[in-house]
């Protein structure tokens, strides 16, 4: 009976407490909503930092479904060819000077990215260097949107024109020239549609 008593207690107190803070608890303040304008642009940064950094996954998750097949996996267009390097300067050097200036050049890559692109480049291993370019350029590139204009918003398709700042190790390296980025609206987000040649 004293089981059942104090059973009773903790329901008739359990309900008192939940009555007061029903009687108590401010209304939620409204969501603010974000601008179509502002989504556009918040979506076309994303895709710029995805990119530089390789991450795969956010490009996916950005990008509207009949490119997926073409965006999903690294390629060798995603770094400078290694033809355009002074390989045969760097053949003379040893790893560790080579990782030591490379590190100057990419400050904020991690030293064992650097050594591994050193060696590359000093044997002259295009996978390698590929490999090891892409690790150095996901821990160093910078993206910022310069210029965001021209945005034209029909419905589910959008079209914007976007230039870029590119950074790797802190300093400005090259703005990007204005490229039309499309735009579509899928499953409720905007994805970009931009035929993926077009950007390259």
């Amino acid at each position: 009976m004293v089981i059942r008593n104090i059973g009773v207690a903790f329901v008739g107190l359990a309900l008192l407490l939940a009555g007061c803070s029903a009687c108590t608890r401010r209304a939620s303040a409204p969501k603010a909503t974000i601008s179509t304008e502002d989504q556009i642009h918040s979506v076309l940064a994303r895709v710029g930092r995805a990119y530089a950094a390789s991450d795969y996954d956010n490009i996916v998750a950005l990008t509207w479904a009949k490119y997926l097949d073409q965006v999903d996996t690294p390629s060798p267009a995603d770094v400078p060819p290694m033809a355009v390097l002074p390989l045969e300067v760097f053949s003379h050097m040893s790893p560790g000077a080579l990782a030591e200036r490379l590190g100057k050049e990419y400050a904020g890559a991690s030293a064992d990215s650097l050594r591994r692109l050193a060696a590359a480049l000093i044997r002259k291993d295009e996978a390698s260097y590929i490999e090891a370019m892409s690790d150095v350029m996901a821990e160093t590139m910078e993206v910022r949107i310069d210029k965001f204009e021209n945005l034209a918003i029909n419905g589910d398709n959008a079209t914007a024109d976007a230039s870029f700042v590119i950074g790797t190790g802190g300093k400005t390296n090259y703005t990007t020239d204005v490229t039309q980025f499309a735009l579509v609206k899928e499953d409720g987000r905007w994805k970009d549609c931009t035929p993926p040649d077009q950007t390259e």
